[in-house]
């Protein structure tokens, strides 16, 4: 299964990128980076990132609708 395959398999769920299982738990937040968030395996007991890919993004006050 490639990247792209597992994407859309798992539209609203992170999979892990070394066993592809789905069996995660978030264990923080943010990662190293603001968007991303850190996970844990709970099937190949691997530790990893995943980019918050649907982040919604707030108008400021100043923009017009």
């Amino acid at each position: 299964m490639n990247a792209d395959e597992r994407r859309q398999k798992t539209k609203n769920q992170v999979a892990c990128p070394f066993c592809d299982s789905i069996d995660v738990e978030m264990i923080a937040l943010f990662g190293q980076q603001m968007m991303t968030s850190q996970y844990y395996c709970h099937n190949c007991h691997s530790v990893f990132e995943a980019v918050k890919w649907e982040a919604t993004q707030e108008k400021s006050s100043g923009e017009k609708e």
